[in-house]
């Protein structure tokens, strides 16, 4: 399946040097990927040191923690390091899974900016959805971004059927 691309971009936060984006969102009737950038002013002093991508991946103090809200009060947060489970799973969860989640799906930087990608499932019921995250090693207090419910739904239409659902797979298809 490839996904429908939901039509927003925007600032979720900011300070005089740091900003971070909803930098995408594609859905398909699953989930949705998400692509957040943390974008560096150029010129700005430390800007290596305090890369996101270098702060999971090489042990700088750095994270950049991502809160999804539904119009229906179900939140799903981000995991705390690129190889850890979505809070509420694992073998220390207590109770029933989330009713929502928001996986990591890797990073990719170049100098003065780094994109994260999430996986956020269920698709979102129709209204708000509210996207919230801060960075304190930039000075970022808690910012938020809300983005209307219906629109990410809708990005399902444009989606695309690659292959029918569990179609029939030869165990050795080389043998035919």
């Amino acid at each position: 399946m490839v996904p429908g691309i939901v039509p927003v971009t925007a600032v979720i936060g900011r300070t005089a040097d740091t900003a971070v984006v909803l930098a995408g969102l594609a859905a398909c009737a699953d989930g949705v990927a998400v692509s957040v950038d943390v974008v560096l002013r150029r010129g700005n002093p430390g800007a290596a040191k305090l890369s996101p991508n270098r702060g999971w991946l090489h042990g700088a103090p750095v994270r950049v923690p991502l809160r999804v809200r539904f119009a229906d009060g179900t939140e799903a947060t981000g995991p705390d390091t690129p190889v850890a489970l979505p809070p509420g799973f694992g073998p220390a969860a207590i109770g029933p899974p989330p009713a929502a989640t928001l996986s990591f799906g890797g990073s990719s930087s170049v100098p003065g900016r780094t994109r994260l990608r999430y996986w956020l499932r269920p698709l979102p019921p129709a209204g708000p959805v509210t996207f919230t995250t801060s960075l304190a090693a930039r000075d970022l207090a808690e910012s938020t971004l809300t983005v209307d419910g219906a629109l990410i739904r809708s990005a399902v239409k444009r989606a695309i059927e690659l292959w029918p659902a569990d179609p029939a797979v030869d165990a050795d298809p080389g043998q035919a």
